[in-house]
């Protein structure tokens, strides 16, 4: 039904149900953004990554700037991986990147730990027996103070991961 849906939606082109996989998925293309995309609705923890990507890029715009240049750079220098090389995934680099981001000072985006404290009782979810919580309203999350450029923002994660000690801290 989804594939069928996303057949219908405007700018979305190539869809296609990968329903095989470990992780059955329905792979796109968004013409508007030019993005390749994947859905699986059958992992939890993927919806609720989504969905905290997705609070992430509405409540500062530098983050879904940063999220696709980033994701498009590795993938022009041929640096991820979708199988079993030794090669980071794109939401791996998404991971290091929202790491980065919650690092600055001030911060760029909230921690997840005070994304659960902004959400109601009744946004709370469980995943391993953990429970997680986020707002969804995009407007209760605070504005950040930080005033960096995304250009400024990008030269920095670059310099961050040039820089940091995986073999300690990784």
């Amino acid at each position: 039904m989804v594939a069928s849906v996303l057949e219908l939606t405007p700018r979305t082109l190539n869809v296609f149900k990968i329903l095989n996989a470990r992780v059955p998925i329905i792979r796109f293309k968004n013409s508007a953004v030019n993005l390749n995309c994947d859905i699986s609705a059958q992992a939890m923890d993927s919806i609720k990554m989504t969905e905290l990507l997705y609070l992430y890029s509405v409540c500062d715009p530098r983050v879904k700037l940063l999220m696709a240049g980033i994701k498009q750079w590795a993938i022009n220098c041929n640096l991820t991986s979708s199988g079993e090389q030794q090669k980071p995934t794109t939401i791996g680099l998404v991971a290091m990147l929202i790491f980065f981001l919650q690092t600055r000072s001030p911060p760029v985006i909230p921690t997840l730990k005070k994304m659960q404290s902004l959400a109601r009782t009744t946004e709370m979810f469980y995943i391993d027996n953990i429970v997680y919580g986020l707002p969804s309203d995009p407007n209760s999350i605070p504005r950040s103070q930080n005033t960096e450029s995304t250009e400024n923002l990008l030269h920095g994660f670059f310099q961050f991961y040039s820089e940091f000690d995986f073999k300690t801290k990784a």
